[in-house]
């Protein structure tokens, strides 16, 4: 629970929607923690052949990712990378793990839910993407929807194997 004093007239005003935040905050993590355990054990008995090019392509994101990050508090890639004292060479080399798990995953939800044939409606799409394009405006309508189409089909999954 969040307490406010107020200075004036030392009361005490109790704001149950904080608490309320929190407790949807620790549900959802504990959520995705469990997912991940999920994910994690399926992979460890799954083998799942990598092709190189999916891995480049997830390399490549994730120096994106980075560097857009980096462009938001006014750093250039390469200053980010002297100040990790890395090169771009070194830099790929010690994310490649992280690249090809992302990969794994991402093979390994397809192939279940295809197994599974689950789909997502197009209701459910263009309710969500309306909300997302509200948020977000600059977003591009196209990459949106194909992200939130993943979301949402990764969701129904979960909520699949969870019943389990």
């Amino acid at each position: 629970r969040q307490i406010c004093s107020h200075k004036n007239k030392n009361k005490q005003v109790v704001l149950p929607q904080k608490e309320k935040g929190n407790e949807d905050e620790k549900r959802l993590k504990e959520e995705q923690k469990h997912r991940v355990e999920l994910i994690e054990a399926i992979l460890m008995e799954t083998e799942i052949q990598l092709p190189s090019s999916l891995v480049e392509r997830q390399m490549d994101r994730f120096v994106f990712e980075v560097q857009d990050w980096a462009k938001q508090i006014n750093l250039k890639w390469e200053e980010y990378l002297t100040r990790i004292k890395k090169s771009e060479k070194e830099w790929r080399d010690e994310t490649r793990s992280d690249a090809e798990k992302r990969v794994r995953t991402e093979l390994l939800l397809n192939a279940l839910a295809s197994a599974e044939k689950i789909e997502v409606s197009e209701e459910e799409i263009t309710s969500e993407l309306e909300s997302l394009l509200t948020h977000y405006k600059n977003a591009d309508p196209d990459s949106a929807r194909a992200y939130l189409t993943s979301l949402l089909r990764n969701q129904h999954l979960f909520a699949l194997l969870e019943s389990l």
